[in-house]
């Protein structure tokens, strides 16, 4: 497969050496990849790599399949709505919880405010 970018001569010899991309997804999308159209072709043009979260750890992977990916923990957050809303009421720090643009949108129209009296 030719590289808009590289002449293909040279495209086979780097992707031979070494992939130049890194293609990164969830565990849970690596455990699904085989099911993907031609995924072996995903690995021969870029490294595999996986984040681990809660749930989807990656040990009820083949073995041989994990030695060819990099993997990586994605921490845990656990917040519900109902603690967002009072973390919100109560003037807490809600940076890196929700989106930059949601968390503008609440505090600029003074959504979950404490009610008066409490």
């Amino acid at each position: 497969m030719a590289c808009p970018i590289l002449p293909s001569a040279e495209t086979e010899a780097v992707f031979t050496i070494r992939p130049l991309f890194c293609f990164i997804m969830g565990m849970d999308s690596l455990r699904d990849l085989f099911t993907w159209k031609n995924p072996n072709e995903l690995s021969r043009y870029a490294r595999l790599v996986a984040g681990t979260r809660p749930g989807f750890s990656g040990k009820a992977l083949p073995a041989g399949l994990l030695r060819r990916v990099e993997t990586f923990a994605i921490p845990s957050l656990a917040v519900s709505s109902s603690d967002l809303r009072d973390r919100f009421a109560r003037g807490l720090d809600t940076r890196y919880l929700v989106p930059e643009s949601v968390r503008h949108y609440i505090e600029g129209n003074g959504l979950y405010e404490p009610e008066e009296g409490n």
